[in-house]
C-alpha cells in the first residue's frame, strides 16, 4: 500500500538531477512544486511540477530568498522542501526558520560548510581515521615548496568550487603564476582510476546508494555518463563516514582507487548529484528521498544513463577512447532528460543552456561557470 501523498518543495530546478527527483516523486503521487531562481529552468518545462516558482537570488538577494521559500511553503503547506544545488547552503540557514510540520532534507549549515570546503572535510575523515590524500592548506605561493611532502605531483585547487574550476596539476619545482579565487588546498596527486558516488541517509543510515566511475566527463569537471557498480571498499569508507557524521539527506563524494588499491576522497558534495539517475529504477527511493525507511543500491539493478548532448558533442575526443567501447556505452544508457511521460525537459534543455550562455556572457563567465553563478556558496558568510 502507498503511503499518503505528501506535498514536496524541490529546488534548484535547472539542474537534471532536480528534474529526476521531481519525476519519481511525481510519479509516486506526490504533489511537487519547484522553486528556483533561473527562468526558465528544467522544471519550467516538467508535466510531474504542479507549479514551479521564481525566485530571488539566494547568493545576491538571500533576504529576499529567505522570505519568498517561506511564503511558497505557506501558502502551498509543503511538507518536504528538498534541496539539489548550492542553493542547499541558502535553504540550510535559513532552516531554523521553517515550520516544523515541513521537514528540510538537508544537513545543518554547519555541517554543509565544513564538508563543501576541500580542506576541512579532509580533516574530518581524518578525525574519523578514514584513508585521505596528504592535503594542506595554501595562502600564498611562498608557501608551497614548504608543503610538499613524499611526492613530486600535486594538485591544488581553490577551497571552495566545483566542476574542477581553476584546478592546477602541479610538479614540484614548475614556476606558478599568482594563485586567484583562493584561498587553495594543495592535495597530492593519486594515480588511478576516479569514482563517484551518491547517498541518500538519515541520522548516518543509508537509506540508498549508489557508485560509478567517472569515465566521461565534460572538460575536467562533472561527469556526464553514468553507469552503477558494486565496489565494497568504497561503500564501507561512505558509510563510516556517514554514520560517524550521522548525517541525514543527500551527500556524494568523489574517489580515486589508486594501483595498490586504496580509495581516496578527494573532496565532498553534500547534497544531490548525478548519482540519483541510477536510482530511478527503483519505487523506493521516494521513500527515501523523504527520509523514511528504506534501503535501495543501484547496484542491485544496474543501469546506465548519460546526458546525451554532452556525450554526443564530445564524440570526437571520446571517440580516441576507442569506437566499439564509445558506441557500446551510448547504446545501453538513457537519456536523463527524456521521458515518453514527460518529454519537453529534453527539448526545453536547448533554452536553458541558451539563457545560461547569455548569462555568462553578462558576468563574464562560461556556461558552466554561469550555472551556479547565482546560487553557489564560495566561503561563510560575513
Amino acid at each position: 500500500m502507498k503511503a499518503k501523498p505528501s506535498t514536496v518543495l524541490v529546488t534548484g530546478g535547472r539542474a537534471p538531477v532536480a528534474l529526476e527527483i521531481a519525476r519519481m516523486l511525481s510519479l509516486e503521487g506526490h504533489i511537487v512544486y519547484g522553486a528556483e531562481s533561473l527562468n526558465p529552468n528544467l522544471l519550467s518545462f516538467s508535466r510531474g511540477v504542479v507549479k514551479n516558482y521564481k525566485v530571488p537570488s539566494p547568493r545576491f538577494a538571500f533576504e529576499d530568498y529567505k522570505r519568498t521559500i517561506l511564503e511558497i511553503i505557506q501558502k502551498e503547506k509543503i511538507e518536504y522542501l528538498i534541496p539539489t544545488c548550492e542553493e542547499i547552503y541558502a535553504i540550510a540557514r535559513i532552516a531554523p526558520e521553517i515550520p516544523k510540520s515541513c521537514v528540510v532534507v538537508s544537513e545543518s549549515f554547519e555541517k554543509l560548510d565544513r564538508l563543501h570546503n576541500k580542506l576541512t572535510f579532509i580533516e574530518t575523515a581524518q578525525k574519523h581515521e578514514l584513508l585521505v590524500p596528504y592535503t594542506r592548506y595554501v595562502s600564498n605561493l611562498d608557501q608551497i615548496p614548504s608543503l610538499y611532502n613524499e611526492g613530486s605531483r600535486f594538485v591544488i585547487k581553490p577551497v571552495y568550487s566545483r566542476f574542477a574550476q581553476n584546478v592546477i596539476m602541479h610538479t614540484k619545482g614548475e614556476r606558478l603564476n599568482d594563485l586567484e579565487h583562493g584561498p587553495w588546498v594543495l592535495q597530492e596527486f593519486i594515480a588511478g582510476k576516479a569514482f563517484c558516488t551518491y547517498t541518500i541517509a538519515r541520522e548516518g543510515k543509508i537509506l540508498a546508494h549508489t557508485t560509478y566511475p567517472s569515465q566521461y566527463t565534460w572538460g575536467r569537471g562533472a561527469t556526464i555518463y553514468f553507469e552503477s557498480v558494486l565496489h565494497p571498499k568504497i561503500f564501507q569508507w561512505v558509510q563510516s563516514f556517514v554514520e560517524k557524521e550521522k548525517w541525514t539527506g543527500q551527500i556524494s563524494f568523489d574517489f580515486i582507487q589508486s594501483h595498490d588499491g586504496g580509495v581516496y576522497p578527494l573532496e565532498c558534495n553534500p547534497r544531490a548529484t548525478s548519482g540519483i539517475h541510477l536510482l530511478s529504477n527503483s519505487a523506493k527511493i521516494s521513500d527515501a528521498l523523504l527520509l523514511r525507511d528504506s534501503i535501495t543500491f543501484a547496484s542491485d539493478k544496474p543501469q546506465a544513463a548519460m546526458l546525451t548532448v554532452p556525450m554526443f558533442l564530445g564524440t570526437p575526443y571520446f571517440l580516441g577512447r576507442g569506437v566499439k567501447d564509445y558506441f557500446s556505452t551510448i547504446t545501453r544508457a538513457r537519456d536523463v532528460l527524456f521521458s515518453w511521460r514527460d518529454p519537453i525537459p529534453f527539448f526545453g534543455q536547448m533554452i536553458v543552456g541558451f539563457v545560461l550562455f547569455l548569462k555568462g556572457l553578462k558576468v563574464g563567465v562560461s556556461a558552466t561557470e554561469a550555472s551556479t553563478y547565482d546560487i553557489e556558496y564560495n566561503g561563510p558568510i560575513a
